[in-house]
């Protein structure tokens, strides 16, 4: 009985070392090839090459992005098709109240956020087409 605990406990620290190496060399694979290139105060471009997705696997599409004022305030996107889509990398240049951008990027399954809006949404490239307002929340 000793033996089959001590075989069980030597297995199991072994599958969570495995996982946390994977885990680790996955984190480091998607931090490579980040780049931001602002041009001009209308044309900011946040371009992130994702490594196993393939480009023409992402679709450009055109989203409208709103500030929505519950759950501490955050900021979704609206397709053109009508899906609200929860960008979970938004960077700070394109959180623009009424902006329209042109995005790519993969949603992402099986995950729950607080806000319970939209389908969370990581972002591989965004291009600024129409600037919109921006919004400071307004704190009670």
């Amino acid at each position: 009985m000793m033996k089959i605990t001590a075989s069980l406990a030597l297995l199991a620290f072994t599958l969570m070392g495995c996982n946390q190496a994977a885990e680790k060399q996955s984190t480091e694979k998607s931090l490579e090839n980040t780049t931001t290139v602002v041009t001009d105060k209308n044309a900011v471009t946040h371009d992130k090459k994702v490594s196993g997705v393939k480009d023409d696997a992402m679709k450009w599409q055109q989203a409208k992005i709103k500030y929505l004022n519950f759950e501490g305030g955050f900021y979704g996107l609206i397709t053109h098709s009508g899906d609200k889509l929860l960008p979970l990398n938004l960077d700070n240049a394109f959180k623009q109240d009424g902006a329209v951008v042109s995005i790519q990027g993969e949603k992402v399954e099986n995950m729950m956020t607080i806000q319970q809006w939209g389908k969370p949404y990581k972002i591989t490239n965004i291009k600024l087409i129409k600037a919109g307002r921006v919004k400071v929340p307004v704190t009670q």
